[in-house]
């Protein structure tokens, strides 16, 4: 059986607090009893030891925010890859907001960098034929004002539009009822989009 590999990059929470909330996620054990029950942080790995061998791996660390480049990032992944000897098939960075990089010219704002820094993410994700995820936030727009059922589309984000214009993929989170979401597929550069799976 091929073994999964998958690496989280954290740039606003400690590496601890990121571990136990996949923990949590994964056992069903919350999160501060993981931090602070050593009981139950026992617990946690002992489920996890159970599910270990059919979820495969997951490698974790913090860098820190605003002085972290794509570059950096690559140079991780490769690092980690030569350690386990086993392709890092999806990065998940959070938040690829907070990173930066290097930008031709002398005045440059935080709009034009995040433009160099999300092709620079988008260049490894090819190189490597990987996944690349991060997040957003989203901020409700004009179609969905009134309208309950109504999707979380491009014109929503947030931050940058230079995240979802580089993308080749987004997706949004619709919450619907109380504990149901459904996903919106935003955008599909290779394949189909505007259209929605769930309620989940």
């Amino acid at each position: 059986q091929m073994r999964r590999f998958t690496g989280v990059i954290s740039l606003e929470l400690p590496q601890s607090l990121q571990l136990a909330r996949l923990y949590a996620h994964m056992t069903g054990v919350p999160v501060n009893m993981i931090l602070d029950n050593e009981g139950q942080r026992a617990e946690a790995q002992r489920r996890i030891a159970m599910i270990e061998h059919t979820i495969g791996m997951c490698e974790v660390a913090e860098f820190p925010m605003h002085s972290t480049s794509p570059a950096d990032v690559d140079a991780w992944v490769e690092a980690k890859e030569q350690e386990h000897g086993l392709k890092m098939e999806c990065l998940i960075i959070d938040y690829a907001d907070l990173l930066v990089t290097q930008v031709p010219g002398k005045e440059v704002n935080d709009y034009i960098m995040m433009r160099y820094v999300y092709a620079q993410l988008q260049a490894i994700a090819k190189k490597r034929n990987m996944w690349i995820w991060t997040a957003s936030q989203a901020s409700r727009g004009s179609k969905a004002d009134n309208k309950p059922n109504a999707y979380i589309g491009m014109e929503n984000v947030a931050d940058s539009m230079n995240k979802a214009r580089i993308a080749d993929m987004v997706l949004t989170l619709n919450q619907r009822e109380e504990n149901q979401v459904e996903i919106y597929v935003a955008k599909h550069r290779l394949g189909r989009a505007d259209y929605a799976i769930g309620p989940l």
